[in-house]
């Protein structure tokens, strides 16, 4: 649940935002599709995914109120991320629309697989081993996502770029890891 909301809550503020900065669309409709299909297919590996010990001593409440809090703080971080990475591409190295659309597709694909290993535990991500499948789907669905650039609608990008955005992509779920708990230790 916290996964989904801190990813819709950053897309739902970006994508509106985003779209009244720039003067156009950052994403196209099936940009947007495509992304939210290749970022759920990890989700089906989660149901089977490894449980730290810590969280099966005791019952979790559920405490509606704390989810959308830290999911739109966390959104936040999200946003800010993706508002750097389309000022760079904008303002700093002058892309084009197709460009940056490409390339900010690219970068919530693998932004919200990574951040899967961070909000999928309580603990710091790497303190927690994710499960055989999940760590297998998301590499799969990362590696997958590389030859979809090549649909109509896409721009060509160079392996360095979409080195640059994966590596963009781990400092984000880095930061949200981090933030994740401060949060959680404030519950």
């Amino acid at each position: 649940i916290r996964y989904t909301f801190v990813g819709n809550f950053g897309d739902l503020y970006s994508v509106s935002l985003l779209s009244v900065i720039l003067g156009f669309l950052p994403l196209l409709p099936f940009q947007i599709l495509l992304a939210n299909l290749l970022t759920d297919l990890p989700m089906v590996a989660v149901s089977g995914d490894n449980v730290d010990e810590s969280e099966l001593k005791k019952p979790n409440k559920w405490n509606p109120r704390q989810i959308l809090l830290q999911s739109g703080l966390l959104g936040g971080i999200d946003s800010t991320f993706d508002f750097v990475f389309i000022g760079l591409l904008f303002w700093v190295f002058k892309s084009g629309i197709n460009l940056i659309r490409t390339s900010w597709f690219l970068e919530i694909v693998f932004t919200e697989i990574l951040v899967i290993f961070s909000l999928r535990t309580s603990k710091r991500f790497f303190k927690s081993k994710p499960s055989k499948s999940l760590s297998i789907v998301s590499i799969i669905t990362i590696i997958s996502t590389i030859p979809l650039l090549l649909l109509p609608g896409f721009e060509k990008i160079s392996i360095l770029s979409i080195t640059s955005i994966f590596l963009y992509s781990v400092i984000y779920m880095s930061v949200t890891d981090f933030a994740k708990t401060i949060l959680i230790k404030k519950e």
